[in-house]
């Protein structure tokens, strides 16, 4: 029985599979019955189409489905964090 899932923001396929479907190997079931592709970026709030009756693994789906977790594997571009220190090549000791 087919039912439409709303994506969280970060989320992509890959996240969306394992999460619905327990099982990587069933990307292509979710890209076919959506009309996607691989190359196709999901957008926070889209809705998409689960077809997951009698597919994947139960244990890994029922374990994000009863834990309340949902993969967010952002692929965008974030600064890397500010760490106090001095980047100089000097050698001294900039931290001690």
């Amino acid at each position: 029985m087919p039912n439409n899932i709303n994506i969280s923001d970060g989320q992509n396929i890959w996240d969306i599979t394992l999460q619905e479907f327990g099982d990587l190997e069933k990307v292509m079931t979710l890209l076919t019955d959506n009309d996607l592709n691989f190359n196709f970026k999901l957008k926070s709030n889209q809705n998409i189409t689960i077809n997951n009756s009698n597919v994947g693994n139960d244990n890994i789906k029922n374990f994000y489905k009863f834990s309340g977790l949902k993969l967010s594997n952002d692929q965008t571009e974030a600064m890397p964090p500010n760490i106090a220190g001095d980047y100089n090549d000097d050698y001294n000791n900039d931290y001690l």
